[in-house]
């Protein structure tokens, strides 16, 4: 990244927590990752599975009140992380 000139951040701990901040404030529009934690960080656009030639998925929290398997309209932050908190507790 250096040698490209391109500006970047080093989280001093875990990165999730990091680039949360980071959108949260309007540093970046978006986040590319292979770590579905950021959504239950608040994270508004996150890009999966992205491969070399930039394709990829992109979820953004607005689009959850779509989602069919489960009834998230109108849930808050704090409802979604409590069911991610309950969802690893199952998967143990």
């Amino acid at each position: 990244m250096k040698a490209e000139g391109v500006t970047y951040v080093v989280a001093p701990y875990e990165a999730d927590a990091q680039l949360a901040f980071l959108e949260r404030n309007g540093f970046v529009d978006g986040i590319i990752t292979e770590d579905s934690d950021l959504l239950v960080f608040g994270c508004k656009q996150v890009l999966f599975k992205m491969d070399t030639s930039g394709n990829c998925v992109c979820i953004k929290r607005e689009d959850f009140a779509r989602v069919t398997e489960l009834r998230l309209f109108g849930w808050g932050d704090q409802q979604f992380r409590e069911m991610a908190v309950c969802r690893s507790l199952v998967k143990g």
